[in-house]
């Protein structure tokens, strides 16, 4: 896989024009995210000879630098006083906040804002394999995709609990995924906005508070001087449908 990409920005005080003050800007570069397919490939020997086949020749397409090239890993990560975002959520009604991410925030001193991205070539790719009928490559690219981004954002939570403890003495509390399960989706076009995820890394979002480049993702993570224990549930392949698709 290509170099991920993450762009980490430290916001300042709030201003009096309650503009947020440009801090500190740093690039850094993760090259050793890997992915292991094994059970992918168990799951597709299990269906017959014709569908371990399909597999065979997605994994040799997924290896090739036609797909490698068009992954474009990126990721903006920003840290800015808890306050700020309060004053930004005040405006949106108490249904649109996730309880549990409302009821930790008062505790919280410091947030991070997080928007990851494979970029926009990926989505051409799909119509690509598409429109020439390759349904079980496309199919299968889409699965490792959304495996790879979680890889990204695994990655990206490691990062954040290491700056915070190292930069401001404090610990992860508590993190919100906004759009699962359709909650908090009003919080997506604010989590875009506050970091500049359109301008570093591409990532917009539109009247339907969905991402483009399709396969992204964003959250909200809490910092305080609590240490909670966090846990990520491991992405893993739902065997109930005659497919491999994410959980």
């Amino acid at each position: 896989m290509k170099e991920f990409v993450v762009y980490i920005q430290y916001e300042n005080h709030v201003k009096n024009n309650n503009d947020i003050e440009r801090g500190h800007y740093e690039k850094v570069f993760i090259d050793d995210i890997n992915l292991n397919l094994d059970s992918l490939e168990r799951y597709y020997k299990r269906q017959g000879d014709r569908l371990h086949e399909a597999f065979t020749d997605f994994y040799a397409f997924w290896q090739s630098s036609l797909c490698q090239d068009v992954l474009q890993p990126r990721a903006v990560i920003t840290f800015m006083p808890t306050r700020r975002l309060i004053n930004v959520l005040n405006d949106q009604s108490p249904q649109e906040i996730e309880t549990n991410l409302a009821d930790t925030l008062e505790k919280s001193s410091t947030v991070a804002l997080t928007v990851l991205t494979l970029g926009v070539a990926i989505d051409e790719l799909f119509i690509k394999l598409r429109t020439r009928a390759k349904f079980i490559i496309c199919l299968l690219v889409d699965t490792v995709s959304s495996l790879l981004l979680y890889e990204m954002h695994v990655r990206l939570r490691k990062l954040i609990g290491e700056i915070a403890e190292s930069r401001f003495s404090l610990y992860p509390m508590y993190e919100c995924y906004p759009g699962i399960g359709g909650q908090s989706l009003k919080l997506i076009p604010i989590i875009l906005k506050l970091s500049n995820a359109e301008r570093i890394i591409g990532v917009r979002v539109n009247e339907m508070t969905m991402m483009y480049p399709k396969k992204s993702e964003c959250s909200i993570m809490l910092l305080g001087k609590e240490k909670a224990k966090m846990t990520i549930r491991p992405c893993a392949p739902c065997q109930g449908i005659d497919a491999f698709i994410i959980n």
